[in-house]
């Protein structure tokens, strides 16, 4: 009996020996991974329901006369300028950094505030990497939406644990079983354990997303318990009020490890295995979970407090990172003169590889033209980016960004709408629409790729004139590209003429993608045609037909 009391106790040091260096090396494994991480593009996948997981805590915040709106954020491809600055590591902390880009302020000292956090988790490595450890602990719910489900929460009744305490003592009475009667207690028992695994495995399935969601509830409050082991003078007030909301919700967490797991980064060991089973059949977590409902759902103004506290830190975090990734950057400089104006230094477009950066100082709308893939709409796109990470991160992608604030709209890449049985033309026109109801509404900043394109030529440049010309006023600066050469003359009162043009040497076109002044006056079409490999017969056709048109105003085939 001795020797398998020794081998007993043996094989339970080993497993306790095996955990303790399994914990040092999952542990040692995360600080790596961070201290790489930090400074460097996230190398994350993202799938569809993900990415509207991540954005709904800013559909239940935004603010409808102050965000990026869908076509706005759309036509910009900002979801890849999310995913480039999410550097994050938990679900408060890439929430909130999305909030954050859709939301542009206009209180420059809170843009000051959220540049000083960056700069101080940038320069204090230790404590910085102290706080993304605490973060990875907290981790990301994953499959489900963190903000969805905590205010689902307020809205589910109070439930009853009687059938689970029933299943988890008939399971308990039948192993005892074993002992007086062996034959009919592993009867009993396998049952009776089948019976509570299907019935928790059929509730589990209903109630999983919210167990989940209290589960990560108690992860946030030892979150803020690491956090209030950090001594930094300069987050004391983030500090203090992360710790006052955690003093009115901490009675929830007794009992609390029958519902948390191991980390989602560093991962759970076998003992986490073994209480997974435990709940399976004696459904510990899920009468934990009724008895936690009614604390969670009268404290949810407290439970957002410590999501939007956690998360603002870690955007600032992320950030810090981003700005150490670029190439370059600026802190924006805010002026109001009383009208709209916007100078930018040497500014770049944050997801090309190698971008052409170029310049601009402008207090009148601007008016581009060019050839198809000569840099029109990317420059445009370049600015607007620029004014929405200027009033959300602080951060320009230049030598020099001075400007005032801005709301920002765009009407670039539309389509067809087939849910509203709509044509371009209206999706279009009902884009512009919204800009210009807008626009005695503080400082517009908006950009327009080839106005009115799905129209005829005639009806498109008279319209385009007009709309252009409604948006030429003090307190709005519009950036249009556009292939109709006629607008820069009707325009040229209201708008600063810019172009981009591209060299054709023999059989080979090159683009510069530099800005340049004045209108375009190269007609390189047909041109093209010819270097594509198009047939002679075509391109002389085609240089018959615009010479006929130049010279007496009407079109010959």
């Amino acid at each position: 009996m001795e020797v398998y009391i020794i081998i007993a106790i043996a094989i339970i040091i080993f497993i306790i020996i095996k955990l303790l260096n399994d914990k040092k090396r999952n542990y040692e494994k995360l600080v790596k991974q961070i201290k790489e991480r930090y400074g460097n593009l996230p190398d994350r996948e993202y799938t569809y329901e993900e990415f509207e997981n991540i954005s709904n805590y800013y559909k239940k915040h935004a603010n409808k006369d102050n965000n990026v709106d869908d076509i706005t954020w759309n036509d910009l491809n900002m979801d890849s300028v999310f995913i480039m600055l999410n550097n994050t590591l938990s679900s408060p902390g890439q929430e909130y950094l999305y909030y954050l880009l859709r939301t542009p302020v206009f209180d420059e000292q809170e843009l000051k505030e959220r540049n000083r956090l960056a700069e101080f988790f940038d320069k204090n490595e230790t404590i910085r990497e102290k706080f993304m450890i605490i973060f990875a602990k907290l981790g990301r719910t994953r499959r489900y939406s963190l903000t969805e489900y905590i205010y689902t929460l307020a809205d589910l009744e109070e439930r009853s644990s009687l059938k689970n305490i029933l299943l988890a003592l008939s399971c308990l009475l039948s192993i005892g079983l074993i002992v007086i009667k062996p034959g009919i207690g592993v009867v009993a028992s396998c049952v009776s354990i089948s019976a509570s695994i299907i019935y928790y495995m059929l509730l589990k399935n209903e109630i999983d997303p919210y167990i989940t969601t209290v589960s990560f509830i108690i992860k946030l409050l030892q979150c803020v318990d690491e956090i209030e082991k950090i001594e930094c003078d300069e987050l004391k007030d983030y500090i203090d009020s992360l710790k006052e909301a955690k003093s009115k919700i901490n009675k929830i967490r007794k009992n609390s490890f029958l519902l948390t797991s191991g980390s989602n980064l560093i991962g759970g060991g076998p003992e986490t295995l073994l209480l997974d089973y435990v709940r399976m059949v004696f459904h510990v977590d899920i009468i934990k979970f009724n008895s936690m409902l009614k604390q969670v759902k009268h404290n949810l103004s407290d439970i957002e407090l410590l999501i939007s506290r956690i998360g603002y830190l870690e955007s600032m975090i992320a950030i810090a990172s981003f700005r150490k990734y670029v190439n370059y950057y600026t802190i924006p400089e805010f002026v109001d003169d009383g009208h709209a104006f916007l100078k930018a230094i040497d500014v770049y477009h944050p997801l090309i590889k190698n971008p052409v950066s170029n310049s601009i100082e402008v207090s009148n709308g601007v008016l581009i033209t060019g050839s198809n893939a000569s840099g029109k709409s990317t420059f445009l796109k370049t600015i607007a980016i620029n004014a929405i990470l200027s009033q959300t991160i602080y951060t320009a992608l230049a030598n020099e960004y001075k400007t005032v604030m801005f709301s920002i709209y765009t009407s670039m890449a539309l389509n067809d709408s087939l849910e509203n049985n709509e044509s371009y033309y209206i999706v279009e026109i009902k884009s512009l629409k919204r800009i210009i109801d807008k626009h005695d509404k503080g400082y517009i900043l908006c950009f327009v790729d080839e106005v009115l394109r799905g129209t005829n030529t005639v009806e498109r440049i008279a319209a385009s004139a007009q709309i252009l010309k409604s948006l030429a006023k003090d307190n709005v600066m519009c950036f249009a590209a556009t292939h109709d050469i006629e607008l820069t003359y009707l325009l040229e009162d209201y708008y600063n003429n810019y172009h981009f043009e591209e060299e054709i040497i023999g059989n080979d076109i090159r683009f510069d993608y530099k800005l340049k002044c004045g209108r375009s006056l190269t007609k390189n079409a047909i041109k093209l045609l010819n270097i594509i490999g198009y047939s002679d017969d075509i391109i002389n056709d085609a240089n018959n037909s615009a010479k006929h048109f130049v010279e007496t105003g009407k079109w010959e085939l």
